[in-house]
């Protein structure tokens, strides 16, 4: 590995919220990332080619990891957190250390929402993740991202090519009636399935059609209800092997389809109705795509301000799938939205 890899010590509160900022830096799942545990001190450290990033879980006995040379020194918290304690824990953290104040840079998650200017170095996980990745362009340990015109269902996107070469299924699941119809078509550039309002379900059987994405074959599998309460059990069981048949032996990244302001009773528990179908893993497998991208755009909002006033249930979600949301307008579909959807779609290889 090279010795100018990209070094990153992740410190805070919350193992979780530390794992998924870990999580976005390597655009891996951790179980497939190698790692090993410092015995002296109880730090994990992640790596691969171009970062090496330690997580402090013990800051008293762990912090000698600061010592060595670090480009970023970040420390998670959550949204709530309090200005005054945080100040604190990085002036302590700075005594301990021995690094100015300033070096140390405090990541919120992705439902936090700024309010106010602070006395410190603060920056969103997406801006750390793209400062990071500049740095690694810089060192020549990644290629440069070098920006191309989108055109829907075409393999032109602004994104790495990964998945170049590769087979993929994307599994559209969800309520009726939370646009799944509607992204499948956004996804693939065209009118494949069938989607208008209606107060029935209006797909009512597994339909699968293929576009090429990044020079990758990608086949976009659009799902009934198959969470309706009101099914039979030999029904769902249909549907849900149906479905597990149209997946082949491919890759697989499950869309779970959540439409904006609308989350409903059905859908509080809909993690656990996933891995009950689908097994326990799953939810590693989980991308959440929140429709009506529009509805916060009239609102003056994105989706960080979206999740951040969202039930509490959907945030729980929303932390069990370590923070894979994307936002889509399938009324007027941009490039970004398809962008940042690939992009978390390329995280899982």
């Amino acid at each position: 590995m090279s010795h100018n890899r990209v070094s990153v010590a992740v410190l805070g509160s919350g193992d979780s919220l530390k794992k998924a900022l870990i999580t976005n830096i390597l655009g891996k799942d951790l179980k497939q990332v190698s790692n090993r545990n410092s015995p002296e001190n109880g730090n994990e450290i992640y790596e691969n080619d171009t970062y090496i990033i330690t997580c402090v879980h013990d800051e008293t006995k762990g912090l000698f990891a600061l010592k060595q040379h670090l480009d970023t020194c970040s420390l998670v918290v959550d949204s709530e957190f309090s200005v005054e304690k945080v100040w604190k824990d990085i002036d302590t953290l700075s005594k301990r250390s021995g690094k100015p104040t300033n070096e140390f840079i405090v990541v919120p998650p992705l439902s936090w929402k700024r309010t106010d200017s602070y006395p410190f170095n603060l920056k969103t996980m997406d801006h750390l993740c793209i400062d990071l990745r500049e740095l690694a362009e810089d060192r020549h340990l990644i290629p440069t991202n070098k920006k191309q015109h989108y055109h829907p269902g075409s393999a032109q996107m602004s994104t790495t090519e990964r998945l170049a070469g590769k087979k993929v299924n994307l599994v559209l699941l969800g309520l009726s009636g939370t646009g799944k119809s509607a992204s499948g078509n956004t996804i693939l550039g065209r009118e494949q399935f069938l989607s208008k309002p209606s107060a029935k379900a209006v797909t009512t059987k597994c339909q699968v059609a293929e576009t090429k994405i990044n020079g990758a074959l990608v086949r976009v599998i659009d799902t009934p209800d198959i969470f309706n309460e009101d099914l039979s059990i030999s029904v769902k069981k249909k549907q849900v092997k149906q479905c597990k048949e149209l997946c082949h032996s491919e890759h697989c990244v499950f869309l779970l389809v959540i439409q904006v302001g609308r989350f409903t009773d059905g859908e509080r528990d809909i993690l656990t109705k996933v891995e009950r179908e689908f097994g326990s893993r799953a939810r590693q497998h989980t991308i959440l795509l929140f429709t009506c991208g529009e509805e916060l755009q009239r609102a003056d909002m994105n989706l960080e301000d979206f999740l951040q006033s969202c039930p509490r249930e959907l945030k729980q979600i929303v932390e069990m799938c370590e923070y894979r949301c994307v936002l889509f307008d399938n009324k007027s579909p941009i490039p970004q939205q398809m962008e940042k959807l690939m992009q978390k779609v390329e995280e899982m290889f």
